[in-house]
């Protein structure tokens, strides 16, 4: 498990305390190179055929040795193979660099590397000593209006937001949404979500609820209503199932009751509510989320919940936790509440 575990997968056991301490303090050559491949376009210049490092740097303008260098260190960390020819070719971790791939994570990778992802990180002893987002160091106003003041890092969120449709695909291949009647996606940015649903769900009525400059250019879609609004000072729409997808980790608890508060608000009793998130894991083992969980404190003072967290929210703000149904999709699992 030394993968997991933030080190190279096939260095030979057992490492040096002392090596794997340096490792770990070095883990952030690892983190730009994998950057810089995705930004130079590494792996979509390295398609099904071996190819070497000359020829790759030839394609996206680099110089044939230090892209060599870098390349061997992330070949360490299973990000690309090399060939005993000395060719480069894919793993399945590098085709999910390219920017085509069914399921890929290169627009999740160019976020990292954006100067407000980057200053987060940089200031993580703000957070740590305060408890504040450290991203408010160089962004007062906060991660989102940060975003809408910078369209150029917004655009590159906005994609990484776009390239987790196949994630939607894995939820609603999970959940039978048939039968739903009115389903509204609170925070549902431009409906990608709800299209899939109704691409799979004939007979179901949408309704898109966000932001009045956030849903403005959402694609019209039949049996999909928009309803531009704030969810935490408007009146939410009435329906039958409510969703909210990587919605509530964004926030802080005393605001994610606020919003469940008002989904309550105007739900009637019986109505369905899905949670769909990363779940925290509170065993000690390593596990992604607990990446995610900091750095939503970090970015906006948000947090990642355990299946147990999230069953107080419910019943701090009159739902009731009925079921926890997993997904195909990497990150995401379904958290099912009911109106009571």
């Amino acid at each position: 498990m030394t993968e997991m575990m933030g080190l190279p997968p096939n260095l030979p056991p057992p490492l040096h305390p002392f090596a794997r301490a340096m490792c770990h303090g070095l883990w952030g050559w690892v983190t730009r190179s994998l950057h810089l491949a995705v930004k130079l376009g590494i792996a979509d210049a390295l398609g099904d055929e071996p190819r070497s490092a000359a020829a790759l740097a030839a394609a996206t303008g680099c110089d044939p040795d230090a892209l060599e260098r870098m390349l061997r260190l992330l070949v360490g960390c299973d990000v690309f193979a090399r060939r005993a020819d000395g060719a480069y070719e894919h793993t399945a971790m590098s085709r999910c660099l390219r920017r085509d791939a069914p399921l890929s994570a290169a627009a999740s990778a160019l976020l990292q590397a954006t100067p407000v992802y980057q200053a987060a990180l940089a200031n993580l002893e703000h957070t740590l000593r305060t408890g504040r987002p450290s991203v408010e160091t160089v962004a007062p106003q906060g991660f989102f209006a940060y975003l809408r003041a910078h369209p150029d890092e917004s655009r590159i969120f906005d994609a990484a937001m776009t390239a987790l449709t196949p994630v939607d695909a894995g939820a609603v291949a999970a959940y039978d949404f048939s039968g739903s009647g009115v389903i509204a996606d609170i925070g549902g940015g431009q409906g990608s979500f709800l299209r899939v649903i109704l691409e799979h769900t004939p007979g179901v009525r949408t309704l898109l609820f966000d932001l009045p400059d956030v849903v403005a250019s959402a694609p019209p879609a039949a049996r999909l209503e928009v309803r531009p609004g704030n969810f935490f000072r408007d009146r939410l729409p009435s329906a039958d199932l409510y969703l909210l997808k990587l919605i509530l980790h964004d926030w802080p608890d005393d605001a994610a009751l606020r919003i469940l508060a008002n989904i309550r608000q105007a739900a009637r009793p019986g109505a369905k509510l899905l949670v769909i998130e990363s779940l925290l894991q509170e065993g000690p083992d390593f596990h992604p989320s607990h990446i995610m969980d900091l750095s939503m404190l970090a970015l906006a003072s948000g947090r990642e919940r355990s299946e147990r967290q999230l069953g107080e929210l419910f019943q701090a703000s009159s739902f009731r936790h009925t079921r926890t149904i997993p997904t195909t999709s990497p990150i995401a699992t379904i958290v099912e509440a009911v109106a009571v």
